[in-house]
């Protein structure tokens, strides 16, 4: 009950609320985070936590998140991916 109450104020609150969505719950459910090793620089770790977040796809996922996709829009880009990696994959099928 009170997760709803919740969700229902964060629906129109910038790229993370509800429309863009991910829910308040899932996004503390989701947070990447890195241990600091003993004597490591914050900038090593920092360019750790950087290196995580881009092979999870984090990054990524925020920027396309930020505006709302039309589902047609959503097709085109995915099916131009797609023609993409299939020029690719006939380019090189004989090597």
């Amino acid at each position: 009950m009170a997760i709803d109450r919740l969700n229902d104020r964060a629906r129109f609150h910038g790229p993370f609320g509800l429309a863009a969505g991910i829910t308040n719950l899932q996004r503390i459910i989701l947070m990447t985070e890195i241990k600091l090793k003993k004597g490591e620089p914050v900038e090593r770790a920092l360019r750790r936590l950087k290196k995580k977040m881009d092979r999870e796809g984090t990054i990524k996922d925020v920027r396309n998140r930020r505006a709302f996709e039309k589902p047609s829009e959503r097709k085109r880009r995915k099916m131009k991916a797609s023609k993409f990696q299939a020029m690719l994959t006939a380019r090189y099928a004989d090597y």
